[in-house]
Order: structure tokens, then C-alpha cells, then sequence
């Protein structure tokens, strides 16, 4: 059996009630590629932690993007309640080799 391609991209996906992390760090040299979201309530996604740089707001039900997200090397997605109501997210995406190995 040969080895899965570079190219290849496994999507996943990562769901979370409330606020916290909701993608983990992927490691050195890797980052998260963002495709889609749905949440049932506004929320933001933010880099490293609850208190890190805002990577887009979301609305209520299904957000897809015109492109991919690009999340900076070895970090990890946090969401927060935009409005102090708990609420779930999903997040579809992948994770990517930055350094082409």
C-alpha cells in the first residue's frame, strides 16, 4: 500500500457546545485550513485562545467562505459566544503541511 500524497487533504470535522477550543493546535509546521461553519448563534473564531486576534465572525446557520481560511502555523481555533448565549458550532476543515513535506 502506498503512502497518502502530499496533495491529498482529509477533511474533518469539530463540533463544540459554548465557548472554548474547538480545533486543537495541529503541530509544528501545519495549519488549519477553514472551509465551512454552522453555528445556532453568532459567534467569533479566534487564534490561540478566547482572548486571541479574531479570525472571522460568524452568523446564526451556515457560513461558508468564498476561499479557505488560511489559520496562521501551529495554532489553534477557540469560538465564542458573540452575544453571552451558549451555542453550538461546527467547523469543517483540514490541515495542511506548510513547509511542503
Amino acid at each position: 500500500m502506498s503512502a497518502t500524497p502530499n496533495y491529498w487533504k482529509k477533511l474533518d470535522v469539530s463540533n463544540l457546545a459554548a465557548d472554548g477550543e474547538l480545533i486543537a493546535t495541529p503541530g509544528a509546521n501545519r495549519r488549519i485550513v477553514l472551509i465551512a461553519v454552522t453555528c445556532s448563534v453568532a459567534m467569533n473564531l479566534k487564534e490561540t485562545n478566547t482572548s486571541g486576534d479574531v479570525i472571522c465572525h460568524l452568523g446564526a446557520g451556515m457560513n461558508r467562505f468564498p476561499s479557505p481560511i488560511y489559520v496562521s502555523a501551529n495554532t489553534a481555533i477557540h469560538a465564542e459566544d458573540i452575544h453571552g448565549t451558549a451555542g453550538n458550532v461546527t467547523a469543517f476543515h483540514y490541515t495542511e503541511c506548510i513547509d511542503g513535506v
